[in-house]
């Protein structure tokens, strides 16, 4: 029965325009990084977290996401305090054991705390199993 699921799939987007299939996949794992490696504008990342509380239930969805990076690095995906980094300012001692821990199956997330789509990602799904409590100053 899969196996004739995944078949139409494929043969789905094998008849879409190749951007439509492009936009399609990318839109499965909210790719909107530029096209530049470790570039990203705020155009993206806003795109990429809309794009991130669609796929999954997020409290307070794209307002509270937004709002929380807002406040912790001013969208700053460069920011650091201390051990704290990046827009959400995961501390970085955590980091590696969060992306392990959220990141959705077969979505390659990069390691780096400082990638935009892994921050927001790893953020809302940390947001979506317990709430913005990591997040005392802004998220509570």
């Amino acid at each position: 029965m899969l196996r004739y699921i995944a078949t139409a799939v494929v043969a789905i987007l094998l008849t879409l325009h190749p951007q439509q299939a492009s936009a399609t996949w990318r839109h499965q794992e909210c790719r909107y990084e530029s096209l530049q490696p470790g570039l990203w504008t705020q155009v993206e990342e806003n795109r990429t977290a809309r794009c991130v509380v669609d796929h999954f239930t997020v409290p307070g969805g794209f307002d509270k996401l937004s709002y929380v990076a807002s406040c912790e690095s001013s969208w700053n995906r460069l920011a650091r305090n201390g051990d704290y980094v990046s827009l959400f300012q995961h501390d970085i001692d955590y980091w590696p054991s969060r992306v392990r821990a959220f990141e959705p199956a077969y979505w390659d997330l990069a390691p780096s705390p400082f990638n935009s789509r892994t921050q927001i990602v790893v953020t809302a799904r940390m947001a979506r199993a317990s709430g913005w409590d990591a997040w005392p100053t802004c998220g509570s």
